[in-house]
């Protein structure tokens, strides 16, 4: 199992091969680089160059009118916990390909950083200045390092927007953000804040200040407990197997890990072994009442009994008496906590409860979602622990696919174009996990595997490298993310009539799921008349008199997915289902017909695999 998530080892490999074989490896590469760029940043920022024509005034190499004073890590791969960690590539700023080889023309994905400058007054004291003053340090950095280029491992375009600037350095593409403290005070401050205000202040705290103290939190975990790392990474495979990418976020998979590993309320050590740390992170999926009971995560006991007592009441507040309400998976750690404890006004001193709310799983994952996670995870514990217990060789690697019967539990499948399926080893409807050895007789794990396809990218962007022109001295495509971004579009644009489950490792087809609430018939309006037609026949009635169209809602879908899809089966429409029975026994004839070729998608892709 643990080859999903590392490789082979083999003293004989070079650099380059051993950050496909080795994970720890590619981490550590990742994060020399990073503190190689910390230190460029923070030493070319200080003022040390004098100014013409004044005396004292002095400025920076970069230019930037403050010193940067801090470099912090946000990237999951700064914390060993990416699953596939980026590689360098040779168009900004990695080694150069030999001749006849082939190099991806995509870029890697971006590592994401952030930067404080020192404290100072010349920050603006308006919000929409702020936010000028934030693209405008962007701007000039950006200006600093495109003239240092010559003399520094920079390579590649330099892309700046309002809320970020990529850059590529040796090898890697870093997405660095400004992290503006004043900013933050400022909206603090608001006596009677805006919603918008509201939300700016929500976005940032979790974008710069909780991300900030998660990823030292992870980091202190994956350090002290090594295996704890390579559980979250398998975690986040089995999680994208089911079909679950995005929907439950990635922070809140690190989180059961570090209850996993932290956890003192049970008679047991932490687990030592990847094996072991996966079970009872899929134990504690499957059996903890998330209708009833919170999750405090709570790894370096910075919470007192009142905290304790404080989450439950507020949690339980939430959820209302029926336990209905709230945010259905309720994560809080120590960052979590909104406001102060501890008020002193007048010097009169005034003890307030602090208020919790989880930030990562405020929104995400839905009931449904969770639900279904719970009872994957359990039927997978079951699994693990019954082959464990048995003397009969039994393959592991069934809990990372999905069965051709679950794919007719949903409404409807699209199916990808497979020119946008890069990496096939992950894939969710059939693959071969264990070692296996390659065309030169090494033995390769699956994650090596994927981590060869990955770093070629897709078929029709890679570039062969001649003598006389090096493909590395083209820029490569930043961003390249057509089914990320096409099933984000959707969950955007039709998010209230359906989910989408997707695997993002091997997106082969994205699962519609129609929500049973957005097709009950209603009173007609013209306000919310998109995708409706009248009920017909004996199903007609005064106060109901239109239900959503699926045909409408599909055909709208296309609009997005073309080029990208393949093609559409429906399995299941909840239209159909209010129209006469004429109208449902012709559409349990396409059913079947489709249930057939939901079959016929799972073996194709076990034998293409």
């Amino acid at each position: 199992m643990v080859s999903l998530v590392d490789g082979v080892a083999n003293s004989t490999q070079n650099h380059e091969d051993k950050l496909v074989t080795n994970a720890t490896a590619a981490f550590k590469s990742a994060m020399s680089a990073f503190e190689s760029l910390s230190e460029f940043l923070r030493h070319n920022s200080s003022p040390t160059i004098p100014v013409e024509g004044s005396a004292d005034a002095k400025m920076s190499r970069l230019g930037v009118p403050l010193a940067i004073d801090a470099i912090e890590p946000l990237s999951p791969t700064l914390r060993y916990s990416e699953l596939f960690p980026p590689l360098p590539h040779s168009s900004l700023g990695g080694s150069r390909v030999l001749t006849g080889k082939k190099v991806s023309g995509v870029a890697p994905p971006p590592i994401l950083i952030q930067i404080r400058f020192g404290l100072s007054s010349k920050w603006p004291t308006d919000l929409r200045a702020m936010g000028a003053a934030k693209t405008a340090m962007l701007i000039q950095l950006a200006n600093g390092i495109e003239s240092m280029k010559h003399a520094s491992d920079f390579d590649g375009p330099i892309n700046v927007t309002p809320s970020y600037m990529d850059v590529g350095y040796k090898g890697y593409l870093w997405r660095i953000t400004v992290r503006a403290d004043p900013e933050l005070n400022m909206l603090r401050k608001l006596q009677q804040p805006s919603p918008e205000a509201i939300s700016l202040l929500r976005v940032l705290t979790r974008d710069h200040v909780v991300s900030a103290t998660h990823h030292s939190m992870i980091h202190a975990m994956n350090t002290a407990h090594p295996s704890s790392s390579s559980v979250v990474r398998l975690a986040k495979r089995w999680t994208a197997a089911h079909l679950l990418s995005d929907l439950i976020p990635f922070e809140a998979i690190e989180l059961l890990v570090a209850k996993v590993y932290t956890n003192r309320d049970v008679p047991l050590d932490s687990p030592t072994t990847v094996v072991s740390g996966f079970l009872r992170f899929l134990f504690l999926l499957a059996s903890h009442n998330w209708k009833r009971y919170p999750l405090i995560v709570d790894p370096h006991d910075h919470l007192s009994e009142d905290d304790h007592s404080d989450v439950v009441a507020q949690f339980e507040q939430a959820r209302g008496p029926e336990f209905k309400n709230g945010p259905p998976m309720f994560i809080v750690t120590p960052n979590d906590r909104v406001g102060t404890s501890d008020g002193d006004e007048a010097g009169k001193s005034n003890k307030t409860p602090s208020m919790w709310s989880p930030t990562f799983t405020q929104q995400d994952p839905e009931t449904v979602v969770l639900s279904r996670a719970a009872s994957l995870a359990k039927r997978s514990y079951d699994f693990l622990v019954n082959a464990l217990c048995s003397n009969k060789r039994v393959d592991w690697s069934a809990i990372f696919h999905e069965t051709a019967s679950s794919f007719k539990s949903y409404s409807a499948l699209l199916r990808i174009d497979s020119d946008f399926v890069v990496d096939r080893e992950c894939s969710s409807t059939g693959s071969d996990l264990h070692l296996a050895k390659n065309d030169d007789g090494i033995l390769e794990s699956s994650w090596t595997r994927s981590m060869r396809q990955r770093s070629l990218g897709p078929k029709a962007l890679r570039r062969k490298v001649y003598r006389n022109l090096n493909a590395g001295d083209e820029n490569a495509v930043m961003e390249w993310r057509p089914v990320e971004e096409m099933v984000q579009t959707m969950r955007t644009k039709f998010g209230s009539l359906a989910l989408f489950f997707y695997n993002d490792l091997t997106p082969e087809v994205v699962c519609v799921l129609f929500r049973p609430t957005s097709f009950v018939p209603r009173s007609f309006s013209a306000m919310s008349s998109e995708y409706v037609l009248p009920i017909k026949a004996e199903n007609w009635k005064s106060d109901s008199l239109v239900i959503h169209n699926t045909s409408d809602v599909l055909r709208e879908m296309s609009q997005y997915t073309r080029d990208i899809v393949a093609n559409v089966k429906i399995f299941d429409d909840p239209t159909e289902k209010k129209r006469p029975s004429s109208f449902q026994s012709t559409r349990k004839r396409r059913a079947d017909s489709d249930g057939e070729d939901a079959n016929q998608f799972s073996s194709n892709d076990s034998d293409s695999s």
